[in-house]
């Protein structure tokens, strides 16, 4: 998969550290699970201008198997659609679309990868059901979810994924797979616990409780929302 060049997709974006120790993760992306890890047989998401940075992807298929970032070819009647994509994050209302269950564990030498990937007529359901309580957390970006629920409602394919392979290359051991399955109960749960996991993942610090509202200091909002959108 590639997702191609979008405004929000800028060099210093590509740099940019959404977590206060995001250096320290880098490094241990490097030595803590290995240079393998790096170089996995084909690449989901290029940095705009061939930049690197560690991404995440929101695609659509036909087919219900969850993306494998070592397999050798894409299985035939995938129909892939790049939908969004992001960097060194996994954005709230991505989240919002899933489930615990809907987390696909892919076995590698490295460890344990989640994916996730999900019916698109549940994911469809699932934010009109969670899209009170996304815009009561985020009341002044409706505009954004609301551009966010119209891409998926767009899409025609049948299954939508998640892969957030070189994110996990950013934590150790479990760290990324307990603060996905957090962040996602967190839409049952309503517990603070599981939202500080959610707001973890899509690299958003101090969100005011009181005001709803969080600095994303000189980058979009929407970065930490959605990521940028494929056109």
């Amino acid at each position: 998969m590639t997702c191609q060049g979008h405004p929000l997709c800028s060099i210093n974006h590509m740099f940019r550290l959404a977590h206060n120790n995001s250096m320290q993760r880098t490094v241990r992306c490097a030595v803590g699970r290995g240079t393998a890890a790096l170089t996995p047989k084909r690449a989901h998401c290029q940095a705009q201008g061939g930049i690197m940075s560690n991404q995440a992807c929101l695609f659509a298929e036909d087919t219900p198997t969850p993306y494998d970032p070592f397999a050798e070819e894409d299985k035939p009647g995938a129909n892939m659609l790049i939908i969004a994509g992001a960097a060194y994050q996994v954005p709230v209302f991505w989240l919002a679309c899933f489930d615990q269950d809907d987390i696909a564990v892919i076995e590698s030498e490295e460890g344990d990868i989640p994916e996730l990937v999900s019916e698109m007529a549940v994911v469809r359901s699932r934010l009109s059901e969670r899209e009170a309580m996304v815009k009561d957390l985020f009341p002044g970006h409706a505009p954004a979810w609301d551009e966010f629920r119209q891409a998926i409602e767009g899409v025609g394919q049948k299954y939508l994924k998640v892969d957030a392979y070189e994110i996990w290359l950013l934590y150790e051991d479990d760290e990324f797979g307990h603060l996905l399955r957090k962040a996602l109960n967190w839409f049952r749960s309503r517990e603070e616990a599981d939202l500080e996991a959610l707001l973890s993942l899509a690299g958003i610090e101090a969100y005011n409780n009181k005001t709803k509202t969080f600095s994303a200091g000189e980058y979009a909002p929407e970065a930490f929302l959605y990521g940028w959108l494929e056109e």
